[in-house]
């Protein structure tokens, strides 16, 4: 992740990317609510941001949780340029 100011990142969002990381290693995927108990602490360490109720979907409608002034990295992009 990465701090950009005016983005918005779901949680659900986040979980997916962390699957995604996860499987792409050979590594179990965690249920979402152990996601949900484990990564917002860290978030709130590193970015000093807490998870928010109040997120808008623009896309699906609706209030959804998460973070405003992060999103995920690319990792493909991101391990090309190295």
């Amino acid at each position: 992740m990465e701090r950009v100011p005016g983005e918005t990142l779901l949680l659900t969002v986040a979980y997916v990317h962390f699957c995604e990381f996860l499987r792409k290693r050979n590594m179990p995927v965690v249920k979402r609510q152990v996601f949900k108990q484990l990564v917002p602490p860290q978030i709130r360490d590193q970015y000093e941001l807490g998870i928010r109720n109040d997120i808008h979907d623009l896309a699906g409608g609706g209030w959804h949780c998460g973070w405003k002034g992060i999103r995920v990295l690319d990792l493909e992009r991101a391990s090309k340029q190295e």
